[in-house]
This record gives structure tokens, C-alpha cells and sequence, in this order.
């Protein structure tokens, strides 16, 4: 008589690279051979000669690139990305490159850009952890713009005059000037001045050794 398969015992195994896995949601994108066990039926026996394929595609996903410009203060800006469309709590690593002042730049990393100017930074995929179970929507990635603005750094006098001897050289070296600085961003200080140049004229004039005696500003 006829004889009624029961699936109801059914089994299915997966193999990915070559490996026994068990699959889930979740599990890696790529392809998996299944093979079943476990039917029944009064009148047969089942034997599986052949595996079947699964095909997991890699998830699209679009990035949400926020990147807030701000004064230099000697800190990077932080980009942060939000993924859409991923999956549970997966971990996906991002790949960072910048321009800087309209070229191309060697910064990379989520916190990056330090010194004044203007920024692009374009987000891709990285490398590790769920990443290569995903593929970018807009597959040159996703940018966000921002500018660092210079930070005003005032130069004061040490004393409103200062006097010399006729025929004495430009005291360019600052020795009598006493120039001092604030604004400074948090941990900066006047170990960063190098050189400083002093603009000395009267009445249009720049000052010489042998200059007229006078008031030069």
C-alpha cells in the first residue's frame, strides 16, 4: 500500500568550509552543503547521495557618518558611524580616510583629525570581527565634512616702551620685549614658539643700527 513519508523526524546538517557547523541566524555569510536524515516512511529507508546548497548572502547596510567641526583646542575630532539595517549586536569594523585642505591625506582611524583646516573623512568597511557578513549600500562609502578653526593665541608686551642707544642693533631677539601668550589650548604652552619676528618702523621706516633717535612702533 502506499506509504507516507514523515519529515517530522527530520535533520538538517551543514557544512562551511569544509567544516560541520550548525546553522543560525547569524551565521556567516557564504555558502553551507546540507544534507538531511531523519525521514521515515513504513516502506522505505532514505539515504541522502547528494547535499544541497545555501547561499547566505552578505547584508547591505547604509552608515550614518557624523563628524561636528570645531576651534583647535589640540584634540582630534571624533567621527562616529551608526550602522542601518545590521543585524543583533554584531561588531563591524570601519576603514577611514581623509582629505585635508582639498587633499588627499595619510590620517585614518575614527579620531584622527587635530590641526585647523578643512576635513573630509569617508567611512568603508573594515576588517574583523562581523564585517565581511556585510556590504555598503553606496559601495564608495559614506563621508561627512567638517572644519577645525584656528585658535586665537594673543601676543602681549611685557612693558608699553622700551628704550635702546642710538646705533645699538634691533633687539630682535625678544630679550627685552618680555612677549607673553595666552589662549593656548589645554596643554600647549610657550614651548611651541620657535622664532618671533618684530616688525620695528618709524614713520615707515624700518629701524636700523644708527637710526635717528626717536620713537619707533
Amino acid at each position: 500500500g502506499e506509504s507516507v513519508v514523515d519529515t517530522s523526524g527530520a535533520v538538517y546538517s551543514y557544512e562551511y568550509n569544509d567544516t560541520d557547523v550548525t546553522y543560525n541566524a547569524g551565521s556567516d555569510a557564504g555558502e553551507y552543503l546540507v544534507t538531511v536524515s531523519g525521514l521515515e516512511a513504513d516502506n522505505y529507508y532514505f539515504t541522502c547521495t547528494t547535499a544541497g546548497t545555501l547561499t547566505v548572502n552578505r547584508r547591505q547596510i547604509n552608515l550614518t557618518v557624523t563628524a561636528s567641526g570645531k576651534t583647535y583646542d589640540g584634540s582630534a575630532v571624533n567621527v562616529t558611524v551608526s550602522p542601518n539595517n545590521a543585524f543583533g549586536g554584531d561588531t563591524i569594523n570601519y576603514a577611514y580616510t581623509y582629505t585635508y585642505n582639498g587633499s588627499s591625506s595619510d590620517l585614518s582611524g575614527a579620531s584622527a583629525a587635530k590641526n585647523a583646516g578643512s576635513y573630509t573623512v569617508t567611512v568603508t568597511l573594515g576588517e574583523g570581527g562581523d564585517t565581511a557578513n556585510y556590504v555598503l549600500v553606496a559601495e564608495d562609502g559614506y563621508s561627512a565634512s567638517f572644519d577645525i578653526l584656528k585658535r586665537e593665541l594673543t601676543a602681549a608686551f611685557g612693558e608699553t616702551a622700551y628704550e635702546i642707544t642710538y646705533g645699538d642693533a634691533d633687539p630682535d631677539t625678544g630679550s627685552i620685549y618680555g612677549i607673553t601668550y595666552s589662549g593656548w589650548a589645554p596643554g600647549e604652552n610657550e614651548s611651541l614658539v620657535t622664532s618671533v619676528v618684530y616688525d620695528t618702523e618709524r614713520d615707515g621706516t624700518d629701524y636700523a643700527p644708527g637710526a635717528e633717535h626717536g620713537s619707533a612702533g
